[in-house]
């Protein structure tokens, strides 16, 4: 009964101590403090509000949207006009080593070596600057364009106005990282006009544009309805069918997605319901992308990102008796897979050997799916590390008063008070 935001502020302050979290009711009407907002399961009006809010603050305030629902889940970013991307990859800058340059008049090719003999690190578009060249020293200091690469060289543009002498030898070329200029389209544009996808899934190459389109369909049918569509629902399932099929209309017929029914159908059955694994994938998604529009490193999502998992789910319908909640704290797994599949979770029996970073992440995951919650079922972790202070940055379940302790022990501990069975 309590506010979520309430709640959960004491669990996030513990994280670090060092970060200032604060719990409010309401959206404030101004952003004044913030230069990131996420919209997390916001409806569709709510987002287009605060997403304009953003556009229209002076200082650029960028804009995050997601949701999970069921087995699907997007993320949407927007960090206004003339968003500088500062690195694009954040890897150190690339250098290789020169053995000889050729004069080929308008343009200089300049045979390399890496330090592990694998190809050359430099592509067409990329920026080197040149060091250490002895014979042709004018060359140094030098920022060229490659125009072309190949296994040992590459072609760069001769510098304009430069006279350069007969090369002897030696030299360094390394990459110089420039910054990349962005610019963002609102939530309100892309909806009908997202404009390429980030794909998720290559064996399914092409599914984004149908996603896209289902989002839309959950988005109107929530504000027609006032809720998504239930669990096990038919009614519903054939509901946000018929809105997939009405809003594809409005795709450019080029471009234009194949409906597939059972996919929709599917997918929409369990809608209403947010399940722990695609949780952490999209938060852990949308805490990148936070990263990102505050420092500037590594490339955003450009701009929408749909992921679905219809294969987890079984061969075979489930029927409204599978999935109807009973009040239960794993009501939203009965509703993505089922009764049985959820009774099967709960007598599992593993033994997990080390509990760093991916351990307690595997611990969280299981204690919130209710993995081996039965009598029958039970987790044993072994790990004879000790915590230590740098452990705390890369999971959720170790405190500042862990460190000195077995990570075991206090994981143990900690997945059981999340999950008591």
């Amino acid at each position: 009964g309590m506010c979520v935001a309430e709640a959960t502020q004491r669990r996030f302050q513990e994280l670090n101590n060092e970060v200032n979290v604060s719990a409010i009711r309401d959206i404030p009407e101004s952003l004044e403090p913030y230069t990131v907002v996420v919209c997390v399961g916001l409806p569709l009006a709510q987002s287009l509000r605060l997403n304009d809010q953003c556009r229209n603050d002076d200082r650029g305030v960028a804009f995050i949207r997601c949701c999970s629902r069921g087995l699907y889940g997007n993320a949407f970013s927007d960090f206004g006009n003339d968003f500088c991307v500062h690195d694009t990859n954040g890897e150190q800058a690339y250098v290789s080593i020169i053995t000889h340059i050729q004069d080929q008049g308008e343009s200089l090719e300049i045979f390399c070596v890496t330090e592990d003999s694998q190809y050359l690190p430099f592509s067409e578009g990329d920026t080197v600057k040149f060091s250490e060249v002895k014979g042709m020293t004018e060359l140094n200091d030098q920022e060229c364009k490659v125009t072309s690469s190949s296994r040992f060289s590459v072609r760069v543009k001769k510098p304009a106005g430069v006279a350069l002498s007969a090369y002897v030898t030696g030299g360094m070329a390394a990459e110089v990282k420039l910054p990349t200029t962005l610019n963002f389209k609102s939530l309100r544009e892309t909806l009908k006009e997202p404009g390429e996808f980030l794909e998720c899934d290559f064996s399914k190459f092409g599914s984004s544009s149908l996603l896209h389109v289902y989002a839309r369909a959950l988005d109107e049918f929530l504000t027609q309805r006032g809720m998504l569509p239930q669990p096990g629902n038919k009614e519903h399932a054939d509901a946000v069918l018929d809105l997939v099929n009405t809003l594809s209309q409005e795709v450019a017929e080029a471009e234009r997605p194949s409906v597939d029914d059972g996919l929709i159908r599917r997918l929409a059955s369990s809608a209403s319901v947010v399940i722990n694994p695609m949780a952490a994938i999209i938060g852990g998604l949308v805490g990148q992308e936070v990263v990102k529009a505050s420092t500037g490193k590594f490339s955003p999502i450009t701009q929408w990102f749909h992921m679905e998992f219809s294969e987890c789910l079984p061969e075979e319908e489930l029927s409204i008796h599978d999935v109807q909640p009973t009040g239960s704290r794993y009501d939203a797994m009965v509703a993505v897979f089922g009764r049985d599949f959820q009774e099967k979770l709960a007598r599992l029996k593993y033994f997990m050997v080390g509990c760093g970073a991916l351990g307690c992440e595997f611990l969280k995951n299981f204690a919130l799916m209710g993995v081996a919650s039965a009598k029958e079922g039970c987790i044993t972790v072994t790990d004879d590390d000790i915590i230590e202070r740098s452990n705390l940055t890369r999971q959720f379940l170790f405190r500042n008063r862990d460190v000195g302790q077995y990570k075991s022990e206090v994981a143990a501990r900690a997945v059981a008070s999340m999950n008591p069975a």
